[in-house]
C-alpha cells in the first residue's frame, strides 16, 4: 500500500485503471440478460425496444461527454460513468416494469457514452505522461493488449459460472454484480488528473466576479469551444479518420451479428444448446489469444511510427494500418467461407477466429486513434468514433436480420464477406494512389 502511494499520479492511475477494468468484467449480468427480461415478463419485441433506447441514448450522449471530458478532466467522467453503472445494475435488480428497465438501460447508456472517450483518453495520457513511456514505442497499446487478454481470461470464468446462479435464482447474479459495481466505483474514486494538461482545469468556466467580468468569461467559453470544435472538425475530416471509423464500424457490424446468431445458426445445424456456454468460453479464449497477438505485433512494429507534415503518422507508411486492414481481411474472408460451408466445425471455428482478430483490430485502431488526437480534444474524438459505430450499427442490424429472414446465414454471411472485401480494396486503393 505505501508503495502504491509513492508511484507517480500517472503511474497509480494506470494501476487503478488496470484493477477498475477487471473488476468490472467480473459482472455476471450480460451473460444471462436476455434470460432476465424474459423471466420479467418482457416480450422479444420489449427487449429489442429497450436496447433501441440505450443503442439511441448512448449515440446521442457520445460527443457531450467526450466534450466534458477534454474540458473538465477524464477522470471526472469516469467517476460518473462507474457511479452510472451502479444506479443502473441495482434499478435493473429491482425493476418490475417495462419503464424501469428503460430508465436502468438508459443509466446503462450514460456510463457507456462516459466511459468510451474518457476511458481510452485517460489510459493514453497516463501512460504517455510517464516519463518512462514513449507513445512511438506502443507502450499504451501493448498495456491495452495485456488489459483485454486478462478481461478475456476473467469473462470466460463469468460465462460458466453466471448460468449456474441464474438456475439457481435468477436474481443472485444480478446482487452479486451490485457489490462488483461499488467495488469498481470506490476503484474509481481514486482517479486523479493525469499531470499533462495544467490548463484543463482552467478550461471549464471560470470564476470571476462583476458584470464584465462574467461577460467576458462568457466570450472567452463561446471563443474557446468554437475553437476546439474547429480543431476537432479538421481531425474528422482526415482520411486517417474516415478510414479508421470505417473499418472499425465493419468490424463491430460482422463480429457483433454473427456472435448474436451464433445459437440459432448452430441450432439449425443440430448443435446441441447445452454445450452454447463452451463454445462462447472459446470465444473469450480467442480474445485471449488475439490480444497476446497485439502485443507481438506491436513490439514487432515498435519502430514503425513515422511523422509526416499533416499528420502525425504517415498513413500509407505505417505498417501497423496495413495489419489493420489485414485483420479486418481475415474476418471477412471467415465470414465467407462460413456463409459457403454450412458446418459445425466451420461456424465454431469462424466464431473463435473472428474474436481473435477483432480483438487485435480493435486495439490498433484504438492506438491509432489515440495517436492522431490532439490533447485537448482526444475524448471527444474518441467519442465521435463510437457514435459513427453506434448509428452504423443502429442502420445496418435491421438489414442484416432481414436478409437473414429472407435469404438465411449462408447467403447472408457471404454477401457480408463480399461487400467489407470491396470495401477494403478501395480503402487501400486511395491510400497507396495518395502516398506512392
Amino acid at each position: 500500500m505505501f508503495e502504491l502511494e509513492e508511484m507517480k499520479i500517472q503511474e497509480k492511475n494506470i494501476f487503478l485503471y488496470k484493477w477498475s477494468n477487471y473488476i468490472n468484467s467480473s459482472v455476471l449480468i450480460w451473460t444471462i440478460l436476455t434470460l432476465y427480461y424474459l423471466w420479467r415478463g418482457l416480450s422479444y419485441f420489449d427487449i429489442a425496444l429497450v436496447q433501441s433506447v440505450g443503442a439511441i441514448a448512448t449515440a446521442v450522449l457520445e460527443i457531450p461527454t467526450g466534450w466534458i471530458s477534454d474540458r473538465c478532466g477524464h477522470h471526472i467522467v469516469l467517476k460518473i460513468a462507474s457511479f452510472s453503472r451502479l444506479v443502473a445494475i441495482v434499478t435493473l435488480t429491482f425493476a418490475n416494469s417495462f419503464l424501469l428497465m428503460v430508465a436502468s438501460e438508459l443509466f446503462f447508456s450514460l456510463a457507456s457514452a462516459s466511459q468510451s472517450g474518457a476511458g481510452s483518453a485517460f489510459l493514453f495520457e497516463a501512460t504517455n505522461a510517464n516519463s518512462r513511456m514513449d507513445r512511438k514505442n506502443g507502450a499504451y497499446a501493448l498495456i491495452l493488449s495485456k488489459m483485454t487478454g486478462t478481461q478475456s481470461i476473467i469473462r470466460i470464468t463469468v460465462r460458466l459460472i453466471a448460468p449456474v446462479l441464474f438456475s439457481i435464482n435468477p436474481l443472485i447474479p444480478f446482487v452479486i454484480s451490485i457489490f462488483v459495481y461499488f467495488l469498481g466505483l470506490l476503484v474509481t474514486l481514486e482517479f486523479k488528473e493525469n499531470d499533462v494538461s495544467p490548463n484543463r482545469g482552467s478550461n471549464c468556466l471560470p470564476e470571476e466576479d462583476g458584470f464584465i467580468g462574467t461577460r467576458t468569461s462568457k466570450l472567452n467559453l463561446k471563443e474557446a469551444v468554437q475553437t476546439f470544435f474547429q480543431e476537432l472538425i479538421k481531425i474528422v475530416k482526415t482520411n486517417i479518420f474516415i478510414s479508421l471509423c470505417t473499418v472499425s464500424a465493419i468490424s463491430l457490424i460482422l463480429v457483433s451479428n454473427y456472435s448474436q446468431f451464433i445459437a440459432p445458426n448452430l441450432t439449425s445445424m443440430g448443435f446441441d444448446i447445452k454445450f452454447l456456454g463452451i463454445v462462447t468460453a472459446a470465444a473469450s479464449l480467442g480474445e485471449f489469444f488475439g490480444s497476446r497477438l497485439t502485443a507481438k505485433i506491436v513490439k514487432t512494429l515498435k519502430n514503425s511510427y513515422k511523422k509526416s507534415a499533416g499528420d502525425i503518422i504517415a498513413f500509407s507508411g505505417n505498417v501497423e494500418f496495413l495489419v489493420i486492414l489485414g485483420s479486418l481481411s481475415v474476418i471477412a474472408i471467415l465470414m465467407l467461407c462460413a456463409g459457403l460451408i454450412p458446418s459445425i466445425y466451420v461456424c465454431i471455428f469462424t466464431y473463435v477466429a473472428i474474436n481473435l482478430f477483432s480483438t487485435t483490430l480493435s486495439i490498433l485502431i484504438n492506438n491509432q486513434m489515440n495517436l492522431i488526437a490532439e490533447e485537448n480534444n482526444r475524448a471527444t474524438l474518441l467519442s465521435v468514433s463510437n457514435q459513427i459505430e453506434e448509428i452504423a450499427s443502429v442502420v445496418s442490424d435491421p438489414l442484416i436480420g432481414i436478409a437473414l429472414d429472407f435469404s438465411g446465414f449462408g447467403t447472408t454471411y457471404v454477401g457480408l464477406g463480399c461487400i467489407t472485401l470491396v470495401v477494403i480494396a478501395l480503402i487501400f486503393t486511395i491510400h497507396y494512389r495518395k502516398y506512392r
